[in-house]
């Protein structure tokens, strides 16, 4: 029997849900209350869904910026190339523990994984080329596969550009035919 049922009746009422039977014995003030108290249960649930949503984009951004630290320690070390050198120490289990304000750690765990990959190692040529040296020439006449990219110019010296531009290396770039 019901708190506020003096006969028993269990028939539910029909603004209460079918499966409360304790709700339907209630007063029609406790059952208002009760589904308020639910509606503001349910808002909380989404609301704590939203946080947590929040949370963990938070905690993702903080991964990222230590992954983004590490990848700077990597192109700083430049013996070889940062995404390589993340993805085989991700592929070992040694990149979660690397510490991006250990710059000599960095350093030591990058010559040991080049010491067991040497072909991690850059190449470093004394003039950055497109492709082949067989100095084959162009539909305009100039040595089109000598011709450097922007990339590789970014990276050179002042006298390895002053000499591309000398052998007419930069031409493409310079828009000359």
């Amino acid at each position: 029997m019901a708190v506020n049922d003096p006969t028993g009746d269990t028939t539910p009422t029909p603004d209460a849900p079918s499966g409360d039977t304790w709700l339907t014995k209630q007063t029609p003030e406790v059952q208002s209350y009760v589904q308020s108290l639910r509606k503001e249960n349910a808002g909380n649930r989404v609301k704590l869904r939203e946080t947590e949503g929040k949370l963990t984009k938070l905690s993702d951004a903080d991964k990222t910026i230590r992954d983004l630290r590490i990848g700077n320690q990597l192109l700083r070390h430049g013996a070889a190339d940062p995404e390589m050198v993340e993805f085989f120490l991700k592929k070992e289990g040694k990149w979660d523990d690397i510490d991006p304000d250990d710059a000599d750690g960095m350093k030591d765990r990058v010559d040991d994984l080049i010491a067991r990959r040497p072909e991690l190692k850059q190449q470093r040529s004394a003039l950055p080329r497109r492709s082949g040296t067989d100095g084959s020439t162009g539909g305009s006449g100039g040595p089109a596969s000598n011709q450097v990219t922007r990339s590789q110019l970014a990276n050179m010296s002042p006298e390895q550009v002053e000499r591309a531009l000398h052998d007419g290396n930069l031409n493409a770039i310079l828009g000359r035919g």
